[in-house]
């Protein structure tokens, strides 16, 4: 079992191995320290029964008592601190390489996990780990090598002695190791169990006016009830099985007391013990019963941390799908786009979402992306970015293939404001500076920020607000409209002001006049910069340079506006609904 421990938990052992060591060295002695204050009390015992013991004796054999008491103390401290940091920085250290490699992953990844279950390995599991590295650490020197210490200084007083008592003792270790295996399984499922309730938490949280909206919220309570009456029951079988443990380990050293004082009268009467080294030889039998428990503890924490561990590697084992062994190509000089022919398909699925892609957009164009809803225009502005592994030579940037180009560097050249409008739980302007460099000033910066802010028609909105640009947005932007939601995200874009602008249908949520607005901004700052729209409004690339349309992941008709009113059906149509809607619109009004 401690081999088993070792292997999975030997990168942080050797991380903090000097820490450890001196932990584990002063914990030694401390223990070796413990073994005193009992030969003392049996000595003076002795002088007592032989009526021996003088003042001076007393005086002496009592400050040494003292003496022990403070230098156990303060190297108690000493071996916890260092101990107890270490579990306290491993649980840091944990975390960060759980969030660095979450970073690293894509789209498929966070498909299969959800987000209940990242954040039940993040913390509980993390938690049982930091467990492990500490009180883990501590029950495994009680467990091992404490009691063969006691077993030596028990032996040095009486074998016959040592070997009646021990007896029943190997009892405890055979039913902790089958506690043990019992016990991995459950704190496993209470671990999965813990996930479904993060889950539940997590949704029923972000979807409260869903809930609301629909009446759900005596459904929602139920479901959270049933994950949680699942999480108790798979905690209590722990807890059974860890509880089962308890009476066990007292019986049997309760047990080896009976045994120890029984033979340890038949030795006194026949001299071949005295009462000093009976009542010394109590002591350390009374010691014992620390390591029974530490066993149990040892397998409690040492399962429960090596089920976390299995949990955490997984994560921290998992591929990142990307090769970056392919980067060979440096950023371009201008930033001109083409596909050449190319197909995708997402990870796990043979079916294709892209199928023979295949257009040419100039440095400093604007391309329009239009079609049916789920035709694939998303996903072919995602490729851009990089979040799914490319094939070589099917697209370009620049005139260079763009998966030969490093992920970090090529997103640095482009600003995307994606169509689901995520917004973190700050306010409006920490939400539209998120990723601003330091490179410019606090007054360049804030002078940038409000022209931004005029570019995304923000400003009678925050004009409105009760705090204005520090009003806090709310978890995911709840506290304030979708199309607010929407010009936010498009501020926080163009404060990037980078050479590759992507907009992916971030202007469903506003109305005409804004989106006349911002796009008419657009057109003025981006002038000379390669812009991509994605738009199901298609007054929104009404003036782009090339539009194309896609139907079913195929690229059906390409052109200008007035030439795709004349040569694509399904543009036409929908250009002529979408006059007529704004008319009634405008009629309305």
């Amino acid at each position: 079992m401690i081999k088993k421990y070792y292997e999975q938990f030997k990168w942080f052992l050797k991380y903090y191995k000097r820490r450890y060591i001196m932990a584990f060295l002063v914990m030694i002695i401390v223990k070796i320290l413990m073994l005193m204050p009992p030969r003392i009390i049996g000595k003076v015992v002795d002088e007592i029964v032989g009526n021996t013991l003088t003042w001076s004796t007393l005086k002496f054999q009592v400050l040494s008592l003292i003496g022990l008491i403070v230098v156990i103390y303060f190297a108690d401290f000493f071996w916890s601190y260092n101990l107890f940091r270490a579990a306290d920085e491993i649980s840091y250290l944990a975390r960060d390489r759980i969030f660095k490699q979450l970073l690293k992953q894509g789209p498929d990844f966070y498909s299969r996990y959800t987000t209940g279950a990242l954040m039940a390995r993040a913390t509980s599991d993390v938690n049982a780990l930091s467990d492990l590295s500490a009180y883990g650490m501590m029950t495994a020197v009680d467990s091992t090598f404490w009691p063969i210490l006691l077993f030596a200084f028990m032996l040095g007083i009486s074998w016959q002695l040592t070997l009646a008592s021990i007896v029943p003792l190997p009892f405890v270790i055979f039913f902790s190791k089958y506690v043990g295996e019992k016990l991995y399984k459950r704190y496993e499922e209470a671990q999965v169990a813990f996930e479904g309730l993060n889950q539940a938490v997590l949704e029923g949280v972000s979807g409260v006016r869903v809930v609301r909206a629909y009446n759900l919220e005596d459904k929602e309570s139920e479901r959270f009830k049933e994950s949680a009456d699942y999480l108790f029951k798979k905690n209590m079988q722990a807890c059974l099985l860890t509880q089962l443990y308890s009476p066990v380990a007292q019986f049997f050293p309760g047990l080896a007391f009976l045994i120890a004082v029984g033979l340890g009268v038949v030795l006194i009467t026949a001299n071949k013990l005295s009462i000093g080294e009976l009542t010394t030889f109590l002591f350390y039998l009374g010691f014992f019963i620390g390591p029974m428990f530490a066993i149990g503890q040892f397998i409690n924490i040492g399962q429960r941390g090596s089920a976390s561990m299995e949990r955490i590697d997984e994560l921290l084992n998992e591929p990142v799908k990307i090769d970056d062994s392919l980067i060979t190509e440096d950023l371009p000089e201008e930033y001109s786009v083409e596909f050449r022919d190319f197909c995708f398909s997402y990870p796990g699925s043979d079916s294709e979402v892209l199928t023979g892609i295949k257009f040419s957009l100039k440095a400093g164009q604007t391309l329009g992306i239009v079609g049916p809803v789920g035709s694939g225009k998303s996903t072919i502005v995602e490729q851009l970015l990089h979040f799914y592994p490319l094939p070589e030579s099917k697209i370009f940037l620049g005139g260079k293939d763009l998966a030969k180009i490093e992920r970090k560097k090529l997103r640095s050249v482009i600003s995307y404001a994606p169509q689901d409008n995520f917004l973190f739980s700050k306010s409006i302007r920490e939400n539209i500076l998120l990723g601003q460099s330091n490179e410019l000033s606090r007054e360049a910066a804030e002078s940038k920020l409000q022209a931004v802010i005029e570019w995304a028609d923000l400003e009678k909105d925050l004009a409105e607000m009760p705090a204005g640009l520090e009003t806090e947005v709310g978890e995911k932007g709840i506290a304030i409209s979708g199309g607010q939601k929407q010009r936010v995200c498009i501020a926080r874009t163009l404060m990037e002001d980078s050479e590759l602008l992507i907009l992916d249908d971030c202007l469903s949520a506003v109305d005409a006049i804004t989106e006349e607005n911002i796009l008419s901004a657009l057109r003025q700052v981006r002038g000379g910069r390669t812009t991509l729209i994605v738009a199901h409004r298609l007054s929104a690339v009404r003036d782009a340079d090339l539009i194309i349309v896609v139907q079913d992941g195929q690229i059906t008709n390409s052109g200008s506006h007035q030439e795709l009113i004349e040569t694509s059906a399904w543009y036409r149509e929908q250009y002529e609904r979408q006059q007529l809607s704004e008319e009634v619109s405008r009629e309305e009004r």
